[in-house]
């Protein structure tokens, strides 16, 4: 069984206050999603995205009142949940790729002659 984990890598605001007068405001989040098996292979896919918390449905959140569940919610709203579900089988597909390898890579050149 695979599970997936949500770590959230970094947040950039805005440092003043916006037009409603809020300081510290999110406008991007940095993000990791890693999936490991339970024989300890792991595969990651990370990214940021933008976030416009002044659009959301709920008030504001002060900066200092965010909690990783807020921002995960917030990136997941972002990448969609077809984009997650593509980006499962990716991540599904690299550790298929580490048990069973079907590429390989090499790093001597056949015309290097060992040397």
């Amino acid at each position: 069984m695979t599970s997936y984990t949500w770590v959230s890598e970094s947040l950039t605001v805005e440092i003043g206050p916006d037009t409603e007068g809020h300081s510290n405001v999110v406008y991007l989040a940095g993000w990791r999603f890693i999936a490991t098996d339970a024989e300890g292979h792991n595969a990651q896919a990370f990214g940021t995205v933008s976030i416009a918390p002044w659009e959301a449905p709920e008030p504001f959140i002060p900066f200092e009142d965010l909690t990783e569940a807020i921002v995960q919610v917030w990136v997941e709203e972002q990448l969609g949940p077809v984009e997650i579900a593509e980006m499962t089988a990716r991540l599904d597909a690299q550790i298929a790729e580490q048990i069973t390898p079907t590429h390989e890579t090499y790093y001597t050149m056949p015309w290097d002659n060992g040397a």
